[in-house]
Formats: structure tokens, sequence, C-alpha cells
């Protein structure tokens, strides 16, 4: 039975790869304003990297299509499959955002991705931290800091219902998973952080002046 299981979600592993390796900052940012987002700022090809290089517009639509990669992704795996592999089909939907094929494996961050999966695994516990990530990006204006807050925040949430016994040991683990991943993203910018050098969102790179519509 466990091998059925393992057959079954193989292809929703190699789909949410795929699904999540859409480089949507890349694209946005490529067809729209004829700049590499990976030659500018932090080299992300996430919101906070298209904010800091073009304007709002943009970083919320890049923004709000990551978290729908997630967010559709996993709604959909939920329903293909009810086993507790599905969460690695998922885990791979933010690998793919995060290391990219088309893009040489140099993507975002992760966390907008990873924002749409809980949102559907557990819409309460996302939902809080999301409110915690927006507070902390409120009062420190410093990307980073507010999506290690919201990485750390639902982590913590997922951990405390799950001692309660009201979230699975699977969730928990794939939690861990998620918010160890997110860490590694943002090693560069903790390091930045320690000496002082991180950015915040309203500082813009060189390349802001060629964001002039076509």
């Amino acid at each position: 039975m466990m091998y059925e299981v393992d057959v079954d979600v193989l292809p929703l592993c190699i789909a949410g790869y795929l699904v999540g390796s859409i480089p949507t900052g890349f694209l946005i940012l490529k067809y729209r304003r004829g700049i590499d987002i990976r030659d500018v700022g932090s080299h992300s090809t996430g919101a906070t990297n298209v904010l800091r290089t073009c304007d709002r517009r943009y970083a919320l639509a890049t923004l709000a299509i990551d978290a729908l990669k997630g967010i559709i992704f996993a709604a959909v795996s939920a329903r293909v499959s009810s086993s507790s592999f599905v969460l690695l089909a998922m885990f791979l939907c933010i690998i793919g955002h995060v290391y990219p094929v088309w893009l040489k494996f140099r993507g975002g961050k992760g966390v907008s991705t990873a924002a749409g999966i809980f949102l559907v695994l557990e819409p309460c516990l996302a939902v809080v931290s999301i409110i915690v990530w927006a507070l902390v990006a409120k009062l420190v204006k410093v990307s980073s800091i507010a999506s290690i807050s919201f990485a750390l925040s639902f982590a913590g949430l997922v951990a405390y219902f799950n001692h309660l016994g009201t979230t699975t040991t699977s969730m928990l683990i794939f939690t861990m998973f998620v918010l160890t991943l997110l860490l590694i993203t943002h090693f560069d910018n903790v390091m930045r952080l320690l000496k002082r050098e991180e950015s915040t969102v309203t500082e813009k790179t060189k390349s802001s002046k060629r964001c002039k519509d076509v």
C-alpha cells in the first residue's frame, strides 16, 4: 500500500517542482521592463528585489502570483492525494521557487510560495503568521527580518498545536523542513544584519532608473 502511495505522489513531486520553478519576478521585469532581476540588488527573483528594482505594482504582482503558485498547487495536491507524502510534493514546490531549473537554479527566497501553501494546510495559523510578517515589516521596514519572523512564528504555532494534539506530526516535520530552508535562503541577509548592512524595503537599486514603461 505504501508503495502505491509513493507511485501516486511521484508525479505530484515533479509537478510541484515545476510549478514552483515558474519565475514570476524574472518574467515580469524581463518582459515589461527589460531588466534581468538576477543581475541587480540581491539577485533574488522575489517580490522584495522587484520592489527595490522597480515599483510597488510589480512587487505586489510578484508576491501575489508566487503565493498563488503555492495555494493552487497545495489545494490541488490535497484533493489528489490524502497521503502525508503529498507534503513532500509541496516542499518541492518551494524548492522549485528557490532553485528554478529555468534560471540555472537562481530564484527567490521561498517565503511567498511557502505562505501560499501554509494558507491551504493551516489557514488560521498562516493568517496569524502573515499578520506578524506585516507588523514586523511595518515597524522595521526590513524584509528579511519580517520574513524570518513569519517563518519562526508559523513554526512555533505548529509546534505548539502539535503539542496539544491538533496538528499532525507530519505537518510539524514539514514545517521544520520549510523553516530550515527559509533560514538557509536568508543566510546572507542575516550576515548583513549582523554587520548592519541590510537594506530596507524602501532603498532602491541602481537599475530602478531603468524601470520605465515600455
